[in-house]
């Protein structure tokens, strides 16, 4: 499972309106830890047995701001940083022959950095004056990717 920016949020403690020149801060955490894999429901205990497991480690810190240009209308950015790390086993590869696991460190790969970020507009429909227990808005945003073509990977091998 990756991990997702703007992830549910589940109930309010005060109007979801902003006042006209307000701000709204928002700082969200995300971890994921992982080394078990599945083929649907089903566990595959024979990739830990093997020892070809993975291991997945993700951070996420989500900052994100709103402000309210009017009643209805609101704009915001939200900047995700990340770092994800990802290890595999370390294999032996000799000519001819099908690759196999070796003792020793795991080959292991780092991501870390400013994620995509998001910008939106949204606009509640009715006016919140008369519609203060609930309303719909409608929302149109962008999200700039921020990876780039130069990444390099690295796979450590051992050879005969």
């Amino acid at each position: 499972m990756l991990i997702r920016q703007n992830g549910p949020v589940f109930g309010l403690s005060a109007s979801a309106y902003l006042d006209p020149g307000s701000w709204e801060w928002s700082l969200a955490y995300r971890t994921l830890d992982s080394s078990r894999r599945f083929r649907g429901s089903f566990e595959q205990f024979e990739r830990e047995d093997f020892g070809t497991y993975v291991v997945n480690q993700q951070r996420m810190a989500d900052v994100s701001a709103t402000y309210a240009v009017s009643k209805r209308v609101s704009v915001g950015l939200g900047v995700p940083v990340v770092q994800a790390s990802w290890g595999t086993p370390n294999l032996k590869i000799e000519p001819g022959k099908p690759s196999t696991l070796t003792d020793g460190p795991r080959n292991n790969q780092v991501g870390r950095g400013i994620g995509d970020v998001s910008a939106k507009a949204q606009a509640w429909l009715f006016k919140p004056a008369d519609h203060a227990t609930g309303n719909v808005a409608l929302s149109l945003g962008v999200k700039a990717p921020r990876a780039t073509r130069t990444s390099r990977i690295s796979i450590r091998t051992s050879t005969a």
